[in-house]
């Protein structure tokens, strides 16, 4: 009779993966590969554009490199975002900077690798919504598309349409057009 393993928490987790590409789904540690060089540019160039206009703004904070984010608890969930924002409210209850964060993103950004697959991929937008992340950019650089998901819309956005921030950054607008690279 097969064993199942023990699932893990978000501590325990900590203990075993910390820096290293792996996120916790359920309670059980799942290897992300390395992106491709389309990915981290686009990933790049969304950072630079958030955090322009947070730090103007004095807004909160945004967070890249795959920031580990606990958003759901029994069994534990560590989400890793390619970009983040953190509301300066929500910032301010962070007490331990050395660990994931224990919450889940007010804005979470992720772009789509062409090997992701479409089901996990799915798991992850539907985790981020299920734990309260009030606004979801999934960054689609093959089709130079962004969909942008609210716990009650998704709209599909082209290359000729502008990415707003909505109730989550206020007057934040960034045409499509800045973020897909030209050759």
């Amino acid at each position: 009779m097969a064993t199942q393993e023990k699932l893990l928490t978000a501590d325990e987790f900590w203990e075993r993966y910390a820096g290293q590409r792996v996120e916790l789904v359920e309670g059980v540690p799942v290897e992300m590969a390395p992106t491709s060089d389309l990915h981290g540019e686009i990933a790049g160039l969304i950072t630079f554009y958030l955090i322009g206009y947070v730090l103007e703004h004095d807004l909160g904070s945004v967070r890249s490199a795959e920031t580990g984010f606990l958003i759901s608890r029994d069994p534990d969930v560590v989400r890793a975002a390619d970009v983040a924002f953190i509301s300066k409210e929500r910032g301010a209850q962070i007490t331990d900077r050395d660990k994931y964060m224990p919450f889940p993103p007010d804005l979470a950004v992720e772009v789509v690798s062409f090997d992701d697959l479409a089901d996990s991929f799915q798991a992850k937008i539907r985790d981020y919504l299920e734990a309260g992340v009030r606004l979801l950019w999934v960054i689609h650089p093959q089709t130079q598309q962004v969909v942008v998901y609210t716990a009650t819309s998704q709209t599909t956005l082209s290359v000729g349409d502008t990415l707003t921030g909505g109730e989550v950054l206020p007057g934040f607008a960034l045409p499509l057009a800045k973020l897909f690279p030209t050759d």
